[in-house]
């Protein structure tokens, strides 16, 4: 697996199909592989978005979100949703362990997990 989205009540992955398949609404996080520090994990985001030039997601506020939709390409646009704390824990906690990426090797600045 190369990256899951991990919503309240459930996930998707790209072993269920692509970025633009998975549910649009009710994301908590997001987990992706990258070099630097084996599992990323992208979480606190309003707007979540696959960038199809670099393969990637990425997440931010409302200017994240109007600077993806006025660029150039296909969009594809998650909604985070707000839940109690236990409800968005449980959803961290399983995107830190779930045995279908690669362990955290590092931190990136300004990373909180």
């Amino acid at each position: 697996m190369r990256w899951c989205v991990y919503y309240t009540h459930g996930q998707f992955s790209d072993t269920d199909g692509l970025p633009y398949d998975a549910p649009t609404t009710g994301v908590q996080v997001i987990a992706y592989q990258q070099p630097d520090v084996g599992r990323y994990i992208l979480a606190k985001c309003d707007f979540y978005w696959w960038d199809i030039a670099r393969s990637q997601w990425f997440g931010g506020d409302q200017s994240g979100f109007y600077q993806h939709l006025f660029g150039k390409g296909p969009k594809m646009v998650l909604f985070g949703a707000t839940v109690t704390n236990a409800e968005y824990e449980a959803c961290v906690k399983l995107a830190l362990a779930d045995p279908g990426l690669p362990d955290k090797t590092a931190r990136l600045p300004g990373e909180d997990f």
